[in-house]
């Protein structure tokens, strides 16, 4: 059977006391019909990301395709810049470990990718602001017709030190593929 999601005490639209919303195992008492913020990771009272939304100071356009356990990316144009950078949207229950951001400010920029801000929306997810690379992820690079082998060397060269930073600041990646 499906993992289904229920209302305990009777249809959304009815009156009286609290509901329960059961989602699997777990259990979120919902009041006037919110989830406590930041417990819930189904969405209520959320805010819609969709594009031309704006949100965290910028105005989303387009969404990332990744595939993510904690957070949606958005391509977003930040207000009264016109420049472009990825908002990242933490899922629920997710933020950003605040020993990582230090020890990531401590790398030089070149090797990093680098955070422009940060804080919480008012649906109560974290969020971060970060630098857009032009070019993408590995990945893009590795469409068909590749490319050319000193290229290829470059970018292993970058790789190797981007890692060393990182590792040398004590931060394990633990997702290292072409997408990220």
């Amino acid at each position: 059977m499906a993992d289904r999601t229920l209302i305990e005490g009777g249809a959304p639209e009815s009156a009286g006391g609290p509901k329960t919303l059961i989602e699997g195992n777990r259990r979120t008492v919902l009041e006037e019909g919110r989830a406590p913020v930041g417990q819930s990771s189904i969405g209520i009272n959320s805010i819609n990301l969709a594009p031309g939304v704006q949100i965290a100071g910028c105005v989303l356009r387009e969404q990332l395709r990744v595939i993510s356990g904690e957070a949606d990316l958005w391509v977003a144009e930040q207000l009264g810049r016109q420049e472009l950078a990825v908002l990242k949207v933490f899922r629920w229950g997710v933020q950003p470990k605040a020993e990582v951001a230090e020890k990531l400010r401590s790398i030089p920029k070149a090797q990093v990718v680098e955070v422009l801000g940060s804080g919480v929306l008012s649906d109560g997810r974290h969020y971060e602001l970060l630098e857009y690379i032009q070019e993408g992820t590995l990945a893009n690079l590795m469409q068909p017709g590749g490319v050319s082998s000193s290229l290829a060397r470059q970018i292993l060269l970058e790789l190797t030190e981007a890692l060393t930073e990182i590792h040398v600041a004590g931060i394990l990646h633990r997702d290292l593929k072409p997408s990220n």
